[in-house]
């Protein structure tokens, strides 16, 4: 259990890292398609090798299925975050999205299967909600900044119970792997759609200079983002997802400071610090 729970604050660092600099990368979608491609084909001759050492452990068809339900998820993820980050601030939206994962996890579980609720899950509910509408608030985050966060927090519960069962049918390693894969081509065809359906006009030439540092941007943005999940994937193979899914979204408040402090998000800090620790303090209680 320990081993999960520094495996968890470790990936909460690296995720809180990885988002600062995806919001300030100019185009967020594009970076993340970039970041999910190049970290995807770097890690597949690892991913060969290790293959190959492990003595070529089968997968099955329902492993498969969960992957690519996964990525389907992860892309829905890209595409709410990426959105998001375009409309309102980091401070405001990294803890709309990660905090709204396990209160509509806990809504699905009254609505749809029934499920009643006890003290401490009302406390939790009403602490996330109070977080919530306490972030939004100084910021007036409006409803086109609130939407997409949301199905991003959506996107994150699904694929958090997803993975959960596909760990436990694979190596976190090769399951991740397939999941990543999936999820880059998904971005990748999404792009490429994008760029078929926009009008012919003779594009403006690129001055080296600004290309190169979204590379590097995008490559480290890519290893941060890939590292992180197998941490998460590797701490859902040890211990249950009521304590992982939680553990993963400590990084809210360090997200919320670094967007007050490195991105100038000043207004309305020490309300945006109350509901991330609100939020945090919910989530917190759901787990226990």
């Amino acid at each position: 259990m320990i081993a999960a729970i520094l495996l968890c604050l470790a990936a909460a660092a690296l995720n809180a890292a990885w988002n600062a600099l995806l919001k300030t990368s100019g185009d967020p979608m594009a970076v993340a398609t970039r970041a999910m491609g190049t970290s995807a084909l770097a890690v597949t001759p690892l991913v060969a090798i290790a293959w190959l050492v492990a003595g070529k452990p089968a997968v099955s068809p329902h492993t498969f299925a969960l992957a690519g339900a996964s990525s389907v998820a992860e892309f829905i993820y890209f595409l709410g975050l990426t959105t998001a980050y375009q409309r309102g601030e980091l401070s405001v939206v990294y803890p709309l999205a990660r905090g709204s994962a396990p209160l509509l996890a806990v809504i699905a579980g009254v609505v749809v299967l029934g499920e009643s609720l006890t003290v401490h899950t009302l406390a939790g509910v009403l602490l996330l909600v109070a977080g919530i509408l306490i972030v939004r608030t100084p910021s007036r985050a409006s409803w086109h900044v609130m939407a997409p966060a949301l199905l991003t927090g959506a996107a994150i519960a699904t694929y958090s119970a997803i993975d959960k069962v596909g760990t436990q049918q694979a190596p976190p390693w090769l399951y991740g792997w397939f999941l990543w894969c999936g999820g880059a081509i998904l971005l990748l065809s999404w792009a490429g759609a994008k760029r078929v359906g926009q009008p012919r006009v003779p594009p403006e030439p690129i001055p080296p200079p600004t290309a190169a540092p979204s590379g590097r941007v995008a490559a480290t943005i890519g290893a941060m983002m890939l590292v992180s999940y197998l941490m998460v994937l590797f701490a859902l193979r040890l211990a249950p997802l009521v304590v992982v899914a939680p553990l993963r979204e400590s990084g809210i408040v360090l997200v919320t400071v670094v967007g007050a402090w490195r991105l100038g998000e000043r207004a309305g800090f020490r309300p945006r610090i109350g509901g991330s620790l609100a939020i945090l303090g919910g989530v917190l209680i759901l787990a226990l």
